[in-house]
């Protein structure tokens, strides 16, 4: 029986290491910037009391608005101006909170896709950096 003795270690390179791993790693926060919106929703940053509050508010727009059409413009007081001016500010920002929960996972994707597509090149470089050198030295 013969036994094959190999007379040095078969190792890899860290630099290679790091760079395959920065290009596996980009890869994989692309992969999941693409499934991030579909599993995420904007529930933790929207709920069901602010829900509640922005449908309040916006019934209180509605109804303050139908009330300024049915009346003559000389009978709205100026207490009704404000309180109609105030549920449309309440209103408009509990809208653009809403919106902003909405938003919030694309956010989240747009940067882990930005980060991954970096990351991957950096890789990559980092890949082709090392064989270029490796090809130039032989």
């Amino acid at each position: 029986m013969s036994t094959i003795e190999r007379s040095e270690p078969l190792t890899f390179p860290r630099q290679d290491a790091w760079a395959i791993l920065m290009l596996v790693l980009g890869l994989a926060l692309i992969a999941l910037s693409i499934i991030w919106p579909s599993v995420t929703s904007g529930k933790s940053a929207w709920t069901d009391e602010k829900a509640v509050a922005y449908q309040a508010a916006s019934a209180k727009v509605h109804s303050l608005s139908m009330q300024s059409a049915g009346m003559e413009p000389e009978n709205q007081s100026r207490e009704f101006h404000e309180k109609l001016a105030d549920a449309q500010l309440q209103y408009g920002d509990l809208r653009a909170e809403l919106d902003a929960a909405r938003s919030r996972p694309a956010r989240i994707a747009t940067v882990l896709r930005y980060a991954g597509v970096l990351l991957s090149a950096a890789g990559v470089l980092a890949l082709l950096a090392k064989r270029g050198a490796g090809t130039a030295a032989s």
